[in-house]
């Protein structure tokens, strides 16, 4: 290690940023470390809108899933995405929504998709309101959505 050089595993983050390159902001940051890691290490995306969150009245996926039966909204960042089929014939979407302290299951219908599509474009973050659902097969907790916003 050289002089004025910072060590690479015991940085703490106290550190000066290195001489002539500067700091990002926190949203750079996670644009950034997602981009060329798949996730953020610094930053929680709801992070960056917290206040947008507590503005909405988001309750966390923890607490969604305990309350079926009621209209409520959850905030987080999407980490899958499929599409299957109802019996009909319709496009039915599916969402695993992370939020700070745990996944909560999103279903959309095809008109709610076609509805709020554009909002859709990319990992998020996301609000979305909905009716918590308790499937009695799968025992857990979905949201079945009925609005959605892109935050930030």
């Amino acid at each position: 290690m050289q002089k004025g050089q910072m060590a690479l595993f015991n940085w703490t983050g106290d550190q000066p940023a290195a001489e002539g390159i500067p700091d990002w902001a926190p949203a750079e940051k996670v644009t950034h470390q997602e981009e060329i890691l798949g996730l953020s290490v610094d930053f929680h995306p709801l992070e960056l809108v917290a206040g947008q969150v507590e503005e909405m009245g988001v309750v966390t996926s923890v607490d969604a899933a305990g309350r079926p039966g009621q209209r409520l909204r959850v905030a987080g960042v999407r980490q899958s995405w499929g599409r299957s089929f109802t019996s009909r014939g319709d496009p039915i979407y599916f969402m695993a929504l992370e939020d700070l302290e745990g996944v909560v299951n999103v279903v959309i219908s095809a008109p709610v998709y076609s509805k709020y599509r554009s909002a859709l474009t990319d990992k998020g973050p996301y609000a979305i309101e909905g009716i918590v659902e308790i499937s009695p097969d799968a025992e857990e907790a979905s949201l079945r959505a009925e609005k959605i916003w892109r935050l930030g």
